[in-house]
């Protein structure tokens, strides 16, 4: 499995395939419920916070918006190269997507409006929202976190590390950011003062 992540109500789990598909099952029973195929590896996964949708990231340069009961395909977000991490906004009024060329998309979940493209400059190995859906946190293989305004596009803060940074965290209450390296080192940083 490359990824994995239950719904919010905790009753199903769905996992991403180095085969091409992502597939949901049933958290108590273990039965397949869902099998989503994709043209390549599938890198992430992630439920909607109201866990009626699945967004699926993939080395086929797509990500895909389904149906989390019945798979149907509900919106393909094209990417010019392998999609590595994606996202929702804790809203679900947005979407983040990221890949391994460095650039971190934001689209707008509900419109075919083209995306903001933001670039990291190396790949992008992680991403979170924050918890008011403000923030975007990358971490890149080229040893640095960076926090983003969300609606803006700007980047706020470049947080540097002595290894490539697998991944990133907000706090709860988004006043600070984990961060976990290659360095062997766990970080928490203050959001207005790292």
């Amino acid at each position: 499995a490359r990824d994995l992540a239950f719904s919010p109500d905790g009753r199903k789990i769905a996992v991403g395939e180095a085969g091409g598909y992502a597939r949901i099952w049933d958290a108590d029973s273990g039965a397949k419920i869902l099998e989503l195929p994709h043209g390549g590896s599938v890198n992430d996964v992630a439920f909607s916070p109201d866990g009626s949708r699945i967004l699926t990231g993939s080395s086929d340069k797509t990500a895909m918006i389904r149906d989390a009961e019945t798979g149907a395909q509900l919106r393909v977000l094209q990417h010019e190269e392998p999609v590595s991490r994606v996202a929702f906004s804790p809203d679900g009024g947005r979407i983040a997507t990221s890949s391994l060329s460095g650039k971190l998309r934001i689209w707008d979940a509900d419109s075919e409006a083209e995306p903001q493209i933001l670039t990291q400059g190396s790949p992008i190995l992680s991403l979170a929202f924050s918890p008011d859906g403000g923030l975007v946190a990358t971490g890149g293989a080229n040893k640095q976190a960076r926090i983003w305004d969300a609606r803006t596009g700007a980047s706020l803060m470049s947080i540097p590390h002595e290894g490539a940074v697998r991944s990133v965290a907000f706090s709860p209450d988004g006043l600070r950011l984990a961060t976990g390296s290659d360095d062997k080192m766990a970080r928490i940083w203050e959001i207005a003062a790292p």
